[in-house]
C-alpha cells in the first residue's frame, strides 16, 4: 500500500541505462530519521505535517485539531506525545520551536496531547493583555489538543531566543482557562497563572507537572520589572529612523512604550540609521546598536527619573 519515490536519477530498465526518469516536482520538507519510526512516532510526525501543510488525515490518525480556521489556525511547530494502539509511545517531543513536552504523568493507550502556536515571533512581547500580576508576555500563543487525559506534563523552554535577560524564577505559565482568548482576566486562584518557572540550566526553564486541557491557550509571561520580557523594536532597513518600512514587520517604536522596552539598530547594509526625528529614550529602556552597525544622532533627548 506504499509508493516509493526516488529523488534524482532513476534507471527504469537496468538493461537500458539510457532510459532515465527524474523527479519533476517541489519538495517542501525532507525529514531524516536514524531509526525506523514506531506507530506512535509516525502519528506525531503525520500530525505535524498535516498542520503545517494543510494535509488531510484519516480521522483515526488525526490527533491535533487546532490547525483549522474555526480553532484559530495554530498550525506551527506542532509537537505531541501519546500512546498508540500497539502500545508504542512518545513521552517527550520537541520540534523546531522553543518548547518541549515531556514526562506525562498518566498516558494510556490511545491518549494523546499536542500543541501548536500562532506563529507570532518568539521575540515579540506585549504588555497589554496580561494578568494584574504579570509585567509582560510573549505574543506567541500555543493551543492544545488532547485525546483522553495524559495527566500532567512538564513544559521545558529554551531561553536563547526570547528577549531578556530574564530569570527563570520570574517566568510564569499563563493559561486562558475560560476560553475567551484573553489572558488579562486570569488569576492565580483560577489556574490562569499555572506554574512558576524553575531553572534547569543557564539557558533553560521548566514548568513542572502542569495540567492543560483540550483547546486551552497558553503563553509565557514575566512577573518582574527587574528582569522582564522586553518588548523589542528592530530597525532592519536603512536610512531614516522615521521610515516605518525600515522597522521589522513594519512596526516602529510607539509613542508610549514601557520603561523596559528594547530598541535594536541593525541596518541591512553599512549605511547608518539616521535619527531624523526627536526621540525620548526613557530611563530603563535599552538601546542596542548591533556590532558593526551605526546610529547617526541628529536629535535625541534623554528623560531621567527625578
Amino acid at each position: 500500500g506504499k509508493t516509493a519515490f526516488t529523488i534524482g536519477n532513476l534507471n527504469t530498465l537496468s538493461t537500458q541505462p539510457s532510459h532515465h526518469e527524474f523527479w519533476d516536482g517541489q519538495v517542501a520538507e525532507l525529514l531524516v530519521f536514524n531509526a525506523l519510526l514506531s506507530e506512535a512516532q509516525q502519528i506525531v510526525v503525520e500530525n505535524y505535517l498535516s498542520a503545517r501543510y494543510n494535509i488531510a488525515l484519516p480521522a483515526a490518525r488525526k490527533k491535533y485539531t487546532m490547525d483549522d480556521a474555526a480553532n484559530g489556525h495554530f498550525d506551527h511547530d506542532v509537537v505531541g506525545i501519546g500512546m498508540a494502539a500497539d502500545n508504542s509511545a512518545v513521552f517527550g517531543s520537541r520540534g523546531m520551536g522553543t518548547l518541549q513536552i515531556q514526562n506525562p504523568s498518566d498516558v494510556q493507550t490511545n491518549e494523546w496531547f499536542f500543541w501548536g502556536h500562532n506563529n507570532a515571533a518568539v521575540s515579540s512581547v506585549g504588555v497589554n493583555d496580561v494578568p494584574a500580576e504579570i509585567v509582560s508576555r510573549l505574543n506567541r500563543v500555543w493551543r492544545t489538543s488532547e485525546t483522553g487525559d495524559v495527566g500532567n506534563v512538564d513544559i521545558v523552554m529554551s531561553l536563547d531566543s526570547i528577549p531578556g535577560p530574564v530569570q527563570a524564577e520570574n517566568l510564569r505559565l499563563l493559561v486562558d482557562t475560560d476560553g475567551d482568548g484573553l489572558f488579562s482576566d486570569e488569576q492565580s486562584v483560577s489556574g490562569g497563572i499555572a506554574a512558576i518557572g524553575q531553572k534547569l540550566n543557564d539557558n533553560t526553564v521548566i514548568f513542572r507537572q502542569v495540567n492543560l486541557s483540550n483547546g486551552q491557550r497558553f503563553t509565557i509571561g514575566s512577573a518582574s520589572f527587574a528582569t522582564p520580557l522586553r518588548p523589542a523594536y528592530v530597525f532592519t532597513g536603512n536610512g531614516n529612523f522615521s521610515n516605518v518600512a525600515s522597522w521589522k514587520n513594519g512596526i516602529p517604536p510607539a509613542a508610549a512604550m514601557p520603561d523596559f522596552t528594547e530598541i535594536v539598530i541593525d541596518p541591512s547594509n553599512n549605511l547608518p540609521c539616521v535619527l531624523d526625528i526627536p526621540f525620548t529614550l526613557k530611563a530603563g529602556m535599552k538601546l542596542v546598536v548591533a556590532p558593526g552597525k551605526k546610529l547617526q544622532l541628529t536629535a535625541v533627548t534623554r528623560e531621567t527619573e527625578q
